[in-house]
């Protein structure tokens, strides 16, 4: 074919409606190959042909993620209009001059940090495959008991970790920093009594162990992971929550690390976060919305796709962009949810202050205490968990919980050596029934 005829059947193409239509909504939204086949297509040419036409004019413009895939696969995505809509709402509400996060940081908001750093913990633990149940770590974060199991003290340390990592802001992500992580992840863990599970090592599929690397290829991906988290390599000009989302979703891919790469690669997402000035980033519940996402538990219209094929690789190039959407589209629910928890907690609280204000003066953190009792009569509370909670000594945690019981909300118990403080029969009554 001359140039002058390749030249002349372009220009026909593109002055085809059909095809118009077809690429202004492939450039404007994610069209998925089951709903092309389900198009009328211009004249002469096939599904796949169109699709990978398509492909190619979308890449054009792209961002591209700038590690190979072990099989040499590289990977790209473009933001959608609806991408770019919940972009935008992520980077409003995430950022550490947002409203959200100033909420977050008074009172009403230290209880959701503490419940999504309990959930974060799980659910990371779960992704990398550890044998443990919401109920059961849930009971154990929650009331302050000792670990029992090896995957009790994962979680416990991934949870510490989540609360602690802050202190390692003013450090470069680096292969030093991540297997400084591991290591405090593992810390007195018995790793041969670990039940595992299938890893999930991003939205579309399961870890292949059979893909894992050598030893001198995970030293060398791992830095190349780090040098793309710290800017050293691609886009400049990539949003820093869907570079944090390819950092995380890349290391679990990779396998940079023995183990534990889930793990690992939450907490170094918490930090990364912090670092560009994404705080409410960092605590989002992201491990939680995507497993649940996994387990078929958000569906439209909250998230476009309930399942993500892998995609098809085009003259050495996978187009990530259904995942670059569904991961968004999760963190604008995740803030919705932030925004509903803050909202019911700030109502929850006044209408019970109304109540107690009528009766004896309390204490914020008291009153938090009741109203968690109040929701969960079987509620378990402990010294060591309050004063974590709420960031006090360990006397303000006792005399809290002490007066609570003088004033006849809460009864205390012994199990153990450890005391432990139950709501009193009745609370609800005691208080000022269904207030």
């Amino acid at each position: 074919m001359t140039n002058e005829q390749a030249s002349t059947d372009l220009a026909r193409l593109l002055g085809d409606p059909v095809f118009t239509s077809l690429l202004d909504e492939a450039m404007r939204d994610y069209l998925d190959w089951e709903q092309l086949i389900q198009r009328p297509l211009p004249a002469g040419i096939s599904a796949a042909e169109m699709w990978n036409l398509l492909t190619m004019l979308r890449r054009l413009g792209a961002t591209h993620f700038p590690i190979q895939a072990v099989d040499g696969t590289r990977y790209w995505y473009r933001l959608t209009q609806e991408a770019i809509r919940c972009l935008q709402t992520v980077e409003h509400h995430c950022r550490g001059d947002s409203a959200l996060h100033q909420a977050v940081l008074e009172r009403e908001g230290q209880r959701y940090l503490v419940r999504s750093r309990i959930q974060e913990a799980i659910a990371a633990c779960q992704l990398d495959g550890i044998e443990i149940t919401y109920e059961a770590a849930g009971r154990l974060l929650h009331g302050g008991h000792a670990a029992q199991t090896a995957a009790e003290r994962f979680v416990i340390n991934t949870y510490e970790l989540l609360g602690d990592v802050e202190e390692l802001a003013t450090e470069t992500l680096s292969p030093d920093l991540a297997w400084r992580i591991y290591e405090r992840v593992v810390e007195r863990v018995e790793l041969s009594e670990l039940g595992r599970v299938p890893l999930r090592h991003n939205l579309t599929d399961i870890y292949d162990p059979d893909a894992c690397l050598g030893p001198d290829e995970q030293a060398r991906v791992l830095q190349q992971l780090c040098d793309y988290a710290n800017g050293l390599t691609g886009d400049p000009d990539e949003p820093v929550p869907l570079r944090g989302y390819a950092f995380q979703s890349a290391f679990g891919y990779w396998q940079p690390l023995p183990d534990f790469n889930g793990t690992v690669a939450r907490l170094m997402l918490r930090l990364f976060a912090v670092q560009h000035d994404y705080p409410v980033l960092g605590y989002l519940p992201v491990s939680r919305m995507i497993q649940e996402w996994a387990d078929g538990k958000v569906e439209p219209p909250v998230v476009r796709f309930q399942k993500i094929e892998a995609p098809r690789i085009i003259d050495g190039w996978a187009d990530y962009s259904a995942d670059a959407l569904t991961f968004l589209q999760l963190m604008v629910a995740a803030i919705e949810k932030l925004r509903d928890y803050i909202e019911d907690t700030r109502r929850r609280d006044e209408e019970l202050q109304r109540v107690l204000d009528a009766e004896e003066e309390l204490n914020y953190r008291q009153r938090s205490v009741l109203s968690r009792a109040l929701t969960h009569p079987d509620a378990e509370f402990r010294i060591r968990h309050h004063r974590t909670t709420h960031r006090v000594v360990y006397a303000t945690a006792r005399a809290d919980l002490l007066d609570l019981v003088d004033k006849g909300y809460l009864h205390q118990e012994m199990r153990g050596k450890a005391f432990v403080f139950v709501p009193q029969p009745g609370l609800r009554e005691r208080i000022g029934g269904d207030s």
